[in-house]
């Protein structure tokens, strides 16, 4: 069986399939970035200046509507010393002033060169190094 086109109709339609085929891959590079930060655990996080020791406190905000619960890993290569810290996050609204902290009082005062991860069930973990 075969078909006969009408020239005149195909190429408006091969030129709306070229458009179509374009947004159709926008809209895919879009979801795959909207993905991404879905994937990253939902916590807001600064290294603050200790007050009454040296080194650094971790402060943490949960960015969710649900209590979250992150583990801290923080890794010193010098003396190969770590430690681990699991954390419930408070939910939505966290008032700037409240953030949850790790710092000396917990055990580990941060200091420059400390490799840190944030981690939650279910999220990509956050890595970063003290700066």
């Amino acid at each position: 069986m075969s078909f006969r086109t009408n020239p005149e109709h195909s190429e408006p339609l091969a030129s709306e399939l070229k458009k179509l085929r374009a947004e159709n891959e926008k809209l895919k590079r879009k979801l795959e970035d909207a993905n991404k930060k879905l994937r990253r655990v939902p916590v807001e996080f600064k290294f603050n200046a200790a007050m009454l020791q040296p080194g650094l406190v971790l402060e943490m905000y949960n960015q969710t509507t649900e209590n979250l619960t992150v583990t801290v890993r923080a890794f010193r290569a010098i003396g190969n010393a770590s430690q681990k810290f699991r954390r419930v996050l408070p939910q939505l609204p966290v008032l700037k002033q409240d953030p949850t902290e790790i710092g000396h009082a917990e055990g580990w005062a941060f200091i420059r060169g400390d490799e840190v991860e944030i981690s939650s069930d279910g999220f990509d973990p956050i890595k970063v190094i003290v700066l």
